[in-house]
This record gives structure tokens, sequence and C-alpha cells, in this order.
């Protein structure tokens, strides 16, 4: 009996979450007091039903032009998503839809979805661990860089990237972070933290904050990639290709992971403030969740997986409210409106207040009468509000013009440009990556 006493007693502390010496928690109890409280967790089974919210043709008679937010001129692309909001507005285009110029292959790899912008540079990532400076008035590639070597020399290298003071902050899926000074083309400092990186990269002041494959939240030094603090979130059982996205507000840091999980970090002090799990709500038992978006402003977030949409509120993590539709790509807030584009092609502007439809069409129906160029309706990549219009890209290199004044397709242009990469919107200008060259469309 006392054998038995000793080998509880020893379980018992084995399973404790908290570490003294090391100041490190696994979340846990976080969890199991968030799933007692109401106000964090709700039982959602006798609300919602396994069925989407049916979606037609609608006009409330609301002037779409009118209620999203007036046009900007973005100058710079320094991190992935364009912003600690993770939000590209309604941006200012030439829009002649003419090819200003077409590069040279900027690698001899497959280059990375996501590349930045500033001052004159752009900066790419490839699979082989390269990291390019490619200059635009000069449009060559300025240098590149390998930290890796021969580390793992064939396994493919995923890298995310954000740019700071000409200096690129980087973490791979090898579970290095390492800091690169674009000026003088050196390694500043360098880690490994033991597991792959698996998120985008935020900075806040000196701090830099990144999440790994297991759902880890890192906070380190920007000067030196020191860890100062670390929090393990709860993990998904099933592997996804959506990584963990990071957004901030204020002093507020917000993750949605991979398990579905919305975390609200404080940044001065380092505690949670809530923990709100969506999927629990609209995915059945052991469904994936596909993290597509995590948007948030001064007094909400929005959190858009595959097969929903959720606003909460920023202060207390309650559910403002939530709907379920089929969603592949990233949702657009402009003041007071979200834009999403269903898996079904319906197009559809909701009320961020209260979650309403304020105006929904299928895109099939949206052809002038006198229109008779045939919609192909390729996959959908990327939407972007800008000059007052939607444009719609496709990976068919179909560019869709939409106008928000007639609520109608304005314009369907094939470009003979594969819209694979993200395309960014810089000086009027976009830019996209096709078979390894830099296109530039004014």
């Amino acid at each position: 009996m006392k054998i038995l006493y000793t080998t509880l007693l020893l379980l018992f502390l084995s399973s404790c979450s908290f570490d003294n010496k090391t100041g490190i928690w696994d979340g846990n109890d976080l969890r199991k007091k968030a799933k007692k409280k109401d106000e964090f967790l709700i039982d959602a089974k006798d609300i919602f039903t396994s069925e989407n919210d049916q979606l037609k043709e609608f006009d409330s008679g609301v002037n779409l032009v009118s209620a999203i937010s007036p046009t900007k001129t973005p100058k710079v692309w320094t991190e992935e998503n364009f912003n600690n909001l993770n939000n590209l507005d309604n941006s200012a285009y030439l829009n002649k839809k003419k090819l200003s110029y077409k590069s040279q292959k900027i690698s001899g790899h497959q280059i990375s979805n996501n590349f930045l912008y500033n001052d004159n540079k752009f900066i790419f990532s490839d699979l082989k661990g390269n990291i390019i400076v490619f200059t635009e008035k000069e449009r060559r590639v300025e240098f590149k860089f390998n930290f890796y070597k021969n580390i793992l020399k064939n396994f493919p290298k995923k890298i995310n990237i954000i740019l700071k003071n000409d200096v690129i902050f980087a973490a791979d899926n090898l579970g290095y972070v390492y800091a690169l000074d674009i000026l003088t083309e050196k390694i500043i400092w360098a880690k490994n933290y033991g597991v792959p990186f698996f998120s985008n990269i935020k900075i806040i002041d000196d701090l830099l904050f990144l999440v790994n494959k297991d759902n880890k939240v890192y906070i380190l030094n920007l000067l030196s990639g020191e860890k100062i603090w670390e929090y393990s979130t709860d993990r998904s059982i099933l592997n996804t290709k959506h990584k963990n996205i990071i957004s901030y507000s204020g002093n507020n840091l917000v993750l949605l992971n991979t398990n579905g999980s919305v975390y609200a970090i404080d940044i001065l002090s380092k505690n949670i403030k809530w923990f709100y799990n969506v999927n629990s709500i609209v995915a059945r038992k052991n469904d994936i969740f596909n993290g597509i978006s995590n948007i948030i402003d001064n007094t909400s977030v929005l959190i858009v997986g595959s097969n929903s949409i959720s606003v909460l509120d920023l202060e207390d993590g309650n559910l403002v409210w939530q709907k379920k539709y089929n969603i592949e790509i990233d949702p657009i807030l402009s003041n007071k409106l979200i834009l999403i584009l269903t898996k079904e092609n319906y197009l559809v502007f909701l009320s961020k207040k209260t979650g309403e439809v304020v105006w929904s069409s299928k895109l099939n129906n949206m052809k002038k009468s006198y229109y008779d160029k045939k919609f192909k309706n390729k996959n959908i990549t990327s939407m972007k509000l800008m000059n007052d219009n939607l444009f719609l890209f496709s990976e068919g290199s179909e560019l869709i013009e939409v106008s928000l004044q007639d609520k109608k397709i304005k314009n369907i242009f094939n470009l003979k440009y594969g819209f694979k990469s993200k395309i960014i919107v810089i000086k009027n200008h976009l830019y996209f990556v096709d078979k390894k060259k830099l296109i530039k469309l004014s």
C-alpha cells in the first residue's frame, strides 16, 4: 500500500504544469479554468448545428463605396500580411493593368510565397535556404545569403521573414532563428530552439514574437535572440498546412493556433488575458482546423477558418457573433464591413458589428447584361480592395474587377501571368512572383 501511495504521488507531481525554477507554463491550468467559465468558452452544441448558414442574393441598399475606408497608398511591406493588424485595407492602384516590367529569374529554386519590400529593396527566400535581396531600380539581385551551408543540404527550408531597420529576422522549419544585416550582409546573431517554427513573425519594440510547430509561443530579445518568455498553448493532434497566425494591437498580442484556439496575451505583463476555442463550436470531432486569418483592430478580433468566421471582443474574449461559411481566402476588414468570398463563389459583405449580411451575390450573376465574355471562374487565390473597387485574382491568370458602385463585374482581364504568390501593393503598383520572376503591374 505504501508503494502504491508513493507511485501515485510521483505521478501527480510529474503532471504539474508550473515550474517555479524555470517560470514556464504549459497552459493546462488556464485552459481548465477557461472551460469552466462561460465567458471564456461556451458549450455551443445546442446553439449551433452542423449545417452552414445559408446565403442568397441580397442587397440591403447600403452604399458600399461610402461604407468602406478611404483609399491609402502603401509604401512599404515589411512583414507577412502587410502590418501588425494582418489587414490590407482599400489601397490606391494605377489600374492600367499593364506590365511595367518582368525581372530575370530571381532564384533557381522555388521561391517562398511571401516576400517583403522597403526602400527600393525586395526580400525573398527560397526552399534552398537562400535569402535574396533584389533592388527595384537596378532590377537585379543585390546579394544572396545562405545561412545553412552544409546543414541538411537537401532538406527544403521554409523560412518566415520580417524586416526592421535594414535587418532581416528569419525563423525556419529547422528551429533556427537568426538576424541578417542587409547593409553588411552578415549574421548578427543566430539561435536554434530545437523545434520547427510555424507562424508569421511580429516585432514590438525590442521583442520578437513567434510560435513553433508545437504551438509554443516565444518572446525573444530582438538584439540577441535570447529567450525572454515562452508559453505552451494547446496542440492539434492532426497535422495542418495552415500555420499559427499572430496579430497585435496596442498591448494585445493575439494568437490563432493550429487547434483553432485564440489566445490574447498582455505584452507588458506577459499574462494570458483570455482564451477561446472557435473550433469546438463549429467542427465535428477530429476535424482538422484550417486557420485562414487573424485580423485585429482596436476593439475586436476577426478569426476566419475554412468553415467559420467569428468576431471576438478584444478586451474579454467574449464571442460577439459567429457564422458558418466555407471560406478559402483571406477576408478584408474595411471600416465597419467585412468582405468574404465563399467556396461556393458568393461574394459577401458582412456587418462587423452584427455579422448580418449587408450585400451578397454569386460571382456568376454579377456580369453586366451586355458583357459576353465568358467568366472562366478558375480558382480565386486572393482579393484586394483598390480604388473603391474589388479586384479578384485567379490561379488561371484572370484579374476580375468588380465595381462596388454598380455591384457588377466591371472587367475581366487575362494577364497571362499566374497569381500563385502573395500579391503586394506598393506605391500604386502590384507586385507578385510568377515562374521565379518578379512581375510589376501598373
